[in-house]
């Protein structure tokens, strides 16, 4: 009886001995997992001027959330302000494969706002590689912060072409709401409804072209160098393409408003940029958004409406 006790506690304190090397060596492959995580979300979080606590406290939170998948995801694009004013700093992270671009349609971005439940931006289109323009402003008027972003597409040629994303930030003290907007207008989204679309016209002067806006009826006349000789009367050679770029917020009769842009091109194809054009987006008190104005980078005194 003592002898198969002996075997008993001889084979437990080989299980037992087993399970803490398991334990161990689990916990070293978990720290090297969050410290290879970790270290590019430190880095930038340093950069950014985020107290030491802070950062903790950051990192925490996308570990909780299992963000980084077991270290199959990493860290591209980092933003921690406050993005709504309320004076605590809120948290934009955006992640994407470690395998590389080919596998960037799996990225995401995830937004922290307050308290909130975290609120995670997943659309294939996007490109998550980190290469972004970003800001945080009310450009609707209606109290609520907007994050705005743009992310480099695949375009060549020109100004390339860009991801738009508009998140809504909704917080009126007891509940709170992130959802996306759309522009009121852009090349690739309803282009059929309220699409802006400018045709360039080479006129017969050289180096002179129009462009005619079809949304406003307008024309704008404006120089640019030609990359062909130009014919005895004015003929289509272009227009707008690549969709909206360079989203800023900007003032505009006491109010904040959206300035969009987009590239015009000639007859020399889709890299002769003839202009840019810039659009001036509002929006109404029903939340509708429309372009409001439009006009072009150094056009010629004359004009006709």
């Amino acid at each position: 009886m003592r002898k198969h006790a002996g075997i008993i506690l001889f084979m437990v304190s080989i299980l037992c001995l087993a399970r803490t090397a398991f334990l161990h060596e689990k916990t070293d492959i978990c720290s090297k997992t969050q410290a290879a995580a970790a270290e590019p979300f430190f880095m930038k979080t340093g950069e950014r001027g985020v107290i030491h606590s802070g950062m903790k406290m950051f990192f925490a939170w996308l570990r909780e959330d299992v963000v980084f998948q077991d270290g199959t995801m990493e860290l591209t694009g980092l933003v921690i302000e406050d993005m709504d004013g309320n004076g605590q700093k809120d948290m934009l992270a955006m992640l994407m494969p470690r395998a590389g671009k080919e596998s960037n349609d799996s990225g995401c971005i995830w937004l922290y706002m307050n308290e909130d439940e975290p609120y995670c931006f997943d659309e294939p289109e996007c490109f998550y590689d980190g290469q972004f323009d970003f800001f945080a402003e009310d450009i609707d008027n209606d109290g609520n912060v907007e994050i705005v972003l743009s992310m480099e597409g695949s375009g060549c040629g020109g100004a390339g072409d860009f991801y738009k994303v508009i998140l809504k930030y909704r917080n009126d003290g007891a509940h709170h709401q992130i959802e996306r907007m759309e522009l009121p207008s852009d090349l690739w989204d309803g282009f059929t409804d309220q699409g802006i679309v400018v045709s360039v016209y080479q006129e017969a002067e050289k180096n002179l072209y129009s462009a005619y806006c079809s949304y406003f009826r307008e024309i704008i006349y404006f120089e640019a160098e030609n990359a062909a000789e130009p014919k005895e009367a004015p003929v289509w050679v272009g227009g707008n393409e690549r969709g909206f770029f360079d989203l800023r917020a900007v003032e505009y009769q006491g109010q904040n408003a959206l300035q969009a842009s987009e590239y015009l091109y000639g007859e020399g194809g889709s890299a002769h940029e003839v202009a840019t054009a810039r659009f001036l987006i509002l929006w109404d008190k029903d939340g509708n958004g429309y372009v409001e104005k439009w006009w072009l980078d150094s056009v010629r005194p004359e004009s006709a409406g």
